[in-house]
């Protein structure tokens, strides 16, 4: 699911009637020559109104979300379908000029895939998740060590993050993750900074040092260097510490360093939201 998006990477399936577009571009100009570029066939349409929406997914690649969907895309002819990936999720855009072949439609595809829908407005997770906590009135901070303190500031350029987020700690080294955290430092001897263990203490450390409902934590290697066979570039560590639970996600991924700390920051936040849902 995860795309350079230094280049242009165009790929037209056609389907029955229904087009679907998985494409990527740098900016204006490249968004200029595909344009020129390609012609895009679609069906006819009225002159009418067109209704139309983008379901925003993550955690889910646009090729496992087209199997789960490919029965219900070719089952509904009178509407269109297309899938804009990127390598923090895909957006999926359904439009139709029959307000009830709309509405039939969009309930089936929410239906099949709504637990990788974080929104249907054109927000990002951070605003979900900054949502969430507001409406269940619940505090949230974070221990960041491979992220650098990139899920705080997504969270802290949400409008009215300060009513939930109380602080955070960039725990890069271990002596942070021992003094200001209270990671064992038999922890980190046996498994390692990077390590389930490492994130699950790193989460309950934070949140105990701050006094919040929610504490959170990243730890891993964000590459190119740094590797070995056992823990290569790219395996992230993350940990969620909520009501009396916390609970540790194993990652491995496979772009840039700054992209990886980019999914990192998507994967957490979607952590967030899910356990949240489920209070």
């Amino acid at each position: 699911m995860f795309f350079l998006y230094q280049a242009i990477l165009t790929l037209i399936l056609l389907t029955s009637p229904i087009l679907i577009i998985f494409r990527i571009y740098k900016g204006k100009e490249d968004k200029t020559r595909f344009r020129e570029k390609f012609s895009i066939p679609s069906k006819k349409r009225s002159k009418g109104k067109i209704f139309s929406c983008t379901l925003r997914t993550t955690g889910i690649p646009e090729s496992s979300l087209y199997d789960k969907l490919i029965h219900t895309i070719n089952n509904n002819q009178e509407a269109e379908l297309a899938f804009l990936p990127s390598y923090l999720g895909v957006d999926i855009r359904i439009s139709s000029d029959k307000e009830d072949v709309y509405n039939i439609f969009f309930n089936e595809i929410k239906n099949h895939v709504h637990e990788f829908i974080y929104t249907d407005e054109d927000v990002e997770l951070e605003h979900v998740v900054v949502k969430l906590l507001n409406d269940k009135k619940l505090s949230i901070s974070t221990a960041e060590s491979c992220t650098g303190g990139l899920i705080g500031d997504r969270i802290t350029n949400v409008p009215g993050a300060s009513q939930a987020l109380r602080g955070g700690i960039i725990a890069y080294s271990n002596e942070v993750k021992t003094d200001q955290l209270s990671v064992n430092e038999k922890t980190l001897e046996k498994f390692g900074a990077v390590s389930e263990q490492t994130a699950a203490e790193m989460a309950i450390g934070v949140k105990k040092l701050f006094s919040t409902d929610v504490g959170v934590s990243t730890t891993g290697i964000a590459g190119p260097s740094g590797g070995t066979k056992e823990k290569p570039v790219g395996l992230v560590y993350c940990g969620i510490s909520i009501n009396d639970k916390t609970l540790t996600f194993k990652n491995n991924f496979k772009s840039d360093r700054k992209i990886n700390k980019m999914i990192t920051s998507q994967v957490v936040l979607n952590i967030i939201r899910k356990e949240l849902t489920k209070i």
